[in-house]
């Protein structure tokens, strides 16, 4: 892994999709998804995607057909190698926790150090995964 890039090492979505809950360690190497068609590997990185790509993820901006249990919020968790967490809730929005820190709101600049927008609208976390800045 390059110095430039910032290793995912876990994934928690609750309620997104197929998936009801789910938590993902991510080693260095490759990570690799199998199961059944409906099983949700697609959901996950579609729920990376929402968090870290192109568009600031807001509550509103949160399609209520993604919810897997309409009864409930969805949350997504990005973890990262240099300890901070990004952290989504389709009620509250946004929030970073940097290593041995409290949750706050990130501003703008501090979201840019994880996510993918960079590489262009059309492409999505699918497309561009090995050259991308950072690895599962």
């Amino acid at each position: 892994m390059s110095r430039n890039q910032i290793r995912i090492t876990k994934i928690q979505i609750k309620n997104f999709k197929s998936i009801k809950d789910i938590e993902i360690e991510c080693h260095e190497g490759i990570n690799a998804f199998i199961g059944k068609n409906g099983a949700g590997k697609s959901a996950v990185f579609d729920a990376v995607n929402f968090v870290l790509g192109e568009n600031y993820p807001m509550p509103q901006s949160f399609q209520k057909c993604w919810l897997n249990d309409s009864s409930s919020e969805s949350e997504i968790t990005i973890s990262f190698q240099d300890g901070c967490s990004i952290h989504f809730s389709s009620a509250d929005g946004l929030s970073l926790n940097e290593e041995w820190g409290r949750w706050k709101k990130p501003k703008n600049e501090e979201r840019n150090k994880y996510k993918i927008n960079y590489l262009g609208s059309d492409r999505t976390i699918k497309s561009i995964m090995p050259t991308n800045g950072w690895s599962l």
